[in-house]
């Protein structure tokens, strides 16, 4: 979980909230809690090195508090590198060499984790890290870890990351190694070892210093982007990962100890842990997309909204903001069902919620939580904007055309109600039961008005 974004953490045993429908009143009841920030996701793996991605596109857009906050943590990580370069011993150069390609892989093969938001991709480059901190010494692990964060926001990324997050990334990185050697130095360890054993005990605390700094710096960013408690997120989404951050740095001194008695077949043996907590990862991710994705639309399911809206509506009483929530319900389905048959009516669901999720922002949630039923968590949003939301949304859903059968098509519709808070409720029973209600009439007043023109 190196320095580059958040990795959220389920909780057992959530808050019991119902969700109201008329046609059918159910309660969702102890939903774990999901990840700590918007849309995309959270994961406290082992040792996992994240990289840091906001739900704001562009650095203006950050708030005043979240800009600043970056700006801060890049100009120092920028001074940390451009101090260690020049330091960097030449004699090292080979094994620099061969330790940057190896971050570099390690950084091609991240595992990206789509959940709520900021998306997190996760790398076992900490590994290498370390043991060019024991073999190269500080001011190349420096740079070592730089460019592994610059390679894992750059590569293989499905879209293009902003300039901000990619220097804070690196600096972050810069700022939490250049700490660590520091400490690493300070406790009696001697980087550049290649002929005794290296000191564990200053290696162990580097790896503590690594863990605590490099987290803290990335739940800041993540806590100030949406709104959350610093402490809290920190708590909830990266404490677990402590324990893999020692196994990182044992791998790291197995390695070291191969070189120095260049017994380099035992190389293999050690990649294949590497292997393993690779695949777990990947193991891991398939859980947590099964726990909160709609399996048809790849959208969040109902229990991923249930535990986004809390959220959402602890940062609203935290600083007082507005924020709405739609509730959907796509019209005439049956009728897409009865005369194209289900294949059809799967389609026409698979349609709307990618015109969904392509109509809103980034930061907001649009979330199927029934056969035909959609919720929209649409955060900074007053009643005004919400409206003009809402039917925006609509017209989008009314432009699609599905075919039932040859030479016969069907435009499809959407009926929506909105809610905000505080205005119309403060939990999200009544959030939701008045955004259902609003969805009926305006189901009702559709209905008629199609009645008056036919």
């Amino acid at each position: 979980m190196n320095a580059r974004c958040c990795t959220p953490r389920q909780v057992c045993s959530g808050p019991c909230v119902p969700l109201w429908n008329r046609r059918r009143r159910s309660q969702i009841c102890n939903l774990p809690q999901l990840p700590a920030v918007q849309r995309s996701a959270r994961v406290p793996l082992a040792g996992a090195r994240v990289a840091f991605r906001s739900a704001t596109p562009v650095f203006t857009q950050l708030r005043p508090v979240a800009a600043l906050y970056v700006a801060a943590v890049s100009l120092a990580g920028g001074l940390v590198l451009a101090h260690s370069v020049p330091l960097i011993d030449s004699t090292h150069s080979i094994a620099l060499a061969v330790l940057m390609g190896l971050s570099l892989a390690a950084s091609v093969a991240k595992i990206t984790i789509p959940v709520a938001g900021n998306d997190s991709s996760l790398t076992v480059c900490h590994v290498v890290d370390f043991t060019t901190l024991i073999v190269c010494g500080p001011h190349a692990a420096v740079v070592v870890s730089a460019f592994g964060g610059w390679a894992q926001c750059t590569l293989r990324s499905q879209a293009r990351n902003p300039m901000h997050r990619v220097v804070f990334s690196v600096a972050a990185l810069a700022l939490t190694m250049g700490t660590a050697g520091w400490v690493y130095q300070w406790l009696g360890g001697q980087p550049g070892l290649w002929t005794t054993a290296p000191q564990f005990e200053p290696l162990i605390s580097a790896a503590t210093v690594v863990f605590l700094l490099n987290s803290i710096l990335i739940a800041g960013a993540v806590a100030l982007t949406a709104r959350r408690s610093i402490p809290l997120v920190w708590f909830e989404s990266y404490l677990p990962t402590w324990p893999t951050y020692m196994v990182g740095a044992g791998l790291a001194s197995g390695i070291a100890v191969v070189l120095e008695r260049r017994a380099y077949w035992l190389l293999p043996l050690l990649a294949g842990p590497l292997v393993l907590l690779h695949r777990n990862f990947h193991a891991y991710l398939e859980n947590v997309r099964h726990s909160v994705t709609d399996p048809l639309t790849g959208l969040p399911n109902q229990r991923h909204m249930v535990a986004h809206l809390e959220r959402e509506l602890g940062a609203a009483r935290y600083d007082r903001h507005q924020f709405a929530v739609i509730f959907m319900d796509l019209d005439g389905l049956k009728t897409v069902n009865d005369r194209g048959g289900h294949q059809i009516g799967d389609a026409a669901l698979v349609r709307v919620a990618e015109c969904l999720r392509n109509n809103i922002r980034v930061h907001d949630v649009c979330a199927r939580c029934g056969g035909d039923e959609f919720v929209l968590v649409l955060g900074d949003c007053g009643p005004a904007e919400a409206k003009v939301r809402r039917d925006e949304l609509q017209r989008a859903v009314r432009s699609i055309v599905i075919d039932l059968e040859p030479g016969l098509r069907t435009s499809l519709d959407i009926s929506a109600g909105v809610a905000v808070y505080p205005d119309d409720g403060d939990t999200q029973d009544q959030l939701l039961a008045v955004a259902d209600s609003r969805m009926y009439e305006d189901k009702f007043r559709s209905a008629r008005r199609r009645r008056l023109t036919a």
